[in-house]
């Protein structure tokens, strides 16, 4: 099993193996995290700018699938505004 490395400013944020230096940065519902993985997303496309013409699925399961219709939701927003390029399937 893999243990991320402890670093004492670092606060786990529980799903997966993400860290916040802040605990005050930790998402409290689900328009945080939706703005997050926006922010994710752009940077992605930033540092990846062919990823625009790839297909993107979003899968969820359980809770999460609240998390995915708010990330589709944002997306197709920012589509209509003209700020994010997907191919959002």
């Amino acid at each position: 099993m893999f243990h991320p490395p402890h670093h004492p400013h670092h606060t786990l944020t529980h799903p997966g193996f993400s860290y916040v230096d802040n605990s005050t940065l930790l998402t409290k519902n689900n328009v945080e995290i939706v703005a997050d993985l926006m922010t994710w997303l752009h940077a992605l496309l930033q540092k990846h700018p062919h990823l625009t013409r790839a297909p993107m699925y979003i899968f969820c399961e359980s809770y999460g699938g609240k998390m995915g219709l708010g990330l589709a939701q944002a997306i197709l927003q920012a589509q209509q505004a003209g700020k994010l390029d997907v191919n959002l399937r």
